[in-house]
């Protein structure tokens, strides 16, 4: 296969080593990473990978990286530069950097071959062979999982180095210790450090594997969690991360404060069990507590005072917060007189349509002032994915809760005047459509149960007095506009701010 020449480009790599004959997948997001994939395809998919000197540092120069890495070869490139690249690279050859330099935020560089010292005769190498296959599989033993096909992959491999350096890229070992054996060009005393480290990585797992045996012993069940919790208990204290205990009674205060539907109290008490069995070393941990956290947070059965809704405040509250639209302002008297009468704001949808800066989202503000009610504005312009409305999966890794749920959160009560922004601009893509997760935020038939994707519980939003802002309808769904009463007359000529009362518009 022909080496390419010249100026090659620059993959850093944060958390991982590249070794020469080993195929890895790599997840790549950062710009500069990014960008580089994209030049490597005008180079045959040729790409440096060099290892980050400190991973949890921004990269601003090639100094921060490792002069030795491995010249590779990119197999298979899934994904687009917005979201990111799934790549699979094969190393060829380790190389070292001797010049380098910054091209449209990327990183290039000349390389130099760095070739092995073969210091062993055919003996020694089939001793050292051997032993790194007998102490492989003594690791491959102990790991909780099938390594059958893994097993008989090692017993068919009879290069030295690529055993080596496939050990290596598979152990669970120090990443500073994973580079120094790429660096190391003697292949006996690379093979020598690589079985001292799996020894230490073997040892590790032996204890692991002793702690799990111990702890599958039968003993009597209510016995046998008496003592994993003193053990969890002893091992908190000693990890100095606070009384475990008072936190779980805390959260079980705040369930019961909280006054939830029985669905979300089954659920808060679920999540809270979980959290009591599993240590903050857990990558669950973080998860649960976020999850309980918002749901002790809502305000499941919190609303505002009560009280008449009087017609004369609302209309002298309007008239102060806005000069003209009075076409605008007798609208909203009347829904306001409309709900006063039926005593119910079940379906109490309006649409505020103008031009920019007329004062569409002010008189939402003056609206929940009227009201009494909390306030609550959210922009859903340009909201492409369903998961901003609906909330993303807990599965998924930064996942949050909709957009709705949040802006109930942030209010505290469960009855505010709730502005959705620029609802016109919604916009239609492969994941999804928002304007399809905001019929049920508005159809008052069905958002007395809205189920939000990370919540995992339906919340009453039925209650909420929902004020959407447009600039046109034309953009509106059909679906959606039906649900709403819509309020055209804000015009600019209208709506000239009183400058004692000059408020902040859209």
């Amino acid at each position: 296969m022909t080496r390419p020449s010249g100026f090659i480009p620059v993959l850093p790599l944060k958390n991982t080593v590249l070794y020469p004959g080993v195929a890895q997948a790599l997840r790549v997001g950062r710009e500069k990473s990014i960008r580089a994939i994209e030049k490597s395809f005008q180079n045959n998919n040729w790409i440096i990978a060099l290892t980050q000197r400190e991973p949890q540092l921004t990269i601003e120069s090639m100094a921060d990286l490792y002069s030795i890495g491995v010249l590779c070869k990119i197999e298979s490139v899934r994904g687009n530069p917005e979201q990111g690249y799934n790549i699979i690279v094969r190393g060829h050859q380790r190389v070292k950097v001797i010049s380098s330099s910054e091209q449209s935020g990327f990183f290039e560089a000349l390389y130099e071959l760095v070739d092995d010292v073969l210091d062993i005769d055919e003996s020694t190498r089939k001793a050292l062979l051997d032993s790194v296959k007998i102490l492989a599989m003594g690791v491959l033993k102990l790991i909780p999982s099938d390594t059958h096909e893994v097993e008989e992959l090692l017993k068919g491999i009879d290069d030295l180095k690529y055993l080596t350096y496939l050990s290596a890229a598979n152990a669970d070992i120090d990443l500073k210790e994973k580079q120094n054996l790429l660096e190391q060009n003697s292949l006996k005393e690379r093979v020598l450090s690589l079985l001292k480290l799996l020894q230490s990585f073997k040892d590790n797992l032996e204890v692991q594997a002793d702690i799990r045996q111990k702890l599958t012993t039968k003993i009597g069940q209510s016995q046998r969690d008496s003592i994993l919790r003193e053990q969890l208990r002893t091992i908190r204290e000693e990890l100095g991360e606070g009384d475990e205990e008072s936190q779980i009674e805390n959260y079980q205060k705040k369930i019961d404060e909280a006054m939830m539907p029985e669905e979300a109290q089954k659920l808060s008490e679920q999540q809270l069990k979980r959290f009591a069995d599993i240590t903050a070393a857990s990558p669950e941990y973080h998860m649960i507590r976020s999850h309980l956290d918002l749901l002790v947070s809502l305000p499941w059965n919190k609303s505002a005072p009560k009280s008449e809704i009087n017609l004369d405040e609302a209309r002298k509250i309007l008239d102060a917060d806005h000069y003209g639209l009075e076409k605008v302002k007798k609208r909203i008297i009347q829904h306001l007189a409309v709900m006063k009468m039926k005593q119910n704001q079940k379906g109490s949808i309006l649409v505020l349509v103008g031009p920019p800066g007329v004062g569409k989202t002010s008189l939402g503000q003056s609206i929940a002032k009227a009201l009494g009610r909390k306030y609550v504005r959210v922009s859903v312009g340009g909201v492409r994915d369903d998961a901003e409305i609906r909330g993303h999966r807990r599965t998924y890794i930064g996942s949050l809760p909709g957009r709705v749920i949040s802006g109930i959160k942030r209010a505290g009560e469960n009855d505010p005047v709730f502005v959705l922004d620029e609802i016109d601009k919604l916009t239609k893509a492969f994941n999804g459509d928002p304007a399809s997760a905001l019929l049920e935020v508005l159809d008052p038939e069905q958002n007395n149960s809205f189920l939000d994707h990370y919540l995992d519980t339906g919340f009453d939003l039925s209650k909420v007095f929902f004020i959407c802002t447009a600039n046109s309808l034309e953009t509106i769904p059909g679906p959606l506009l039906d649900r709403m009463e819509v309020i055209e007359d804000l015009g600019r000529e209208e709506c000239r701010a009183h400058p004692a009362a000059l408020r902040a518009a859209d």
